[in-house]
């Protein structure tokens, strides 16, 4: 399906850059609340520009068609 692949790249892109910040050689439970606040910010900031671009999109579509 489509759609589950888009959001498995987007899910792998998103830890990617949550993880590519860090020193895991040293790991403490600093390292992983801010590894997840990271995450966290990362997936729901995306979530919201997917959201917010294609209802803007649905709405040009309904008044223009």
């Amino acid at each position: 399906m489509f759609g589950e692949g888009v959001v498995n790249d987007a899910t792998s892109v998103v830890l990617f850059n949550a993880l590519q910040n860090f020193d895991l050689n040293q790991i403490d439970v600093a390292v992983v609340l801010k590894f997840l606040r990271n995450f966290c910010y990362l997936f729901l900031s995306s979530t919201f520009l997917g959201v917010f671009v294609s209802r803007f999109l649905s709405i040009i579509y309904f008044y223009v068609h």
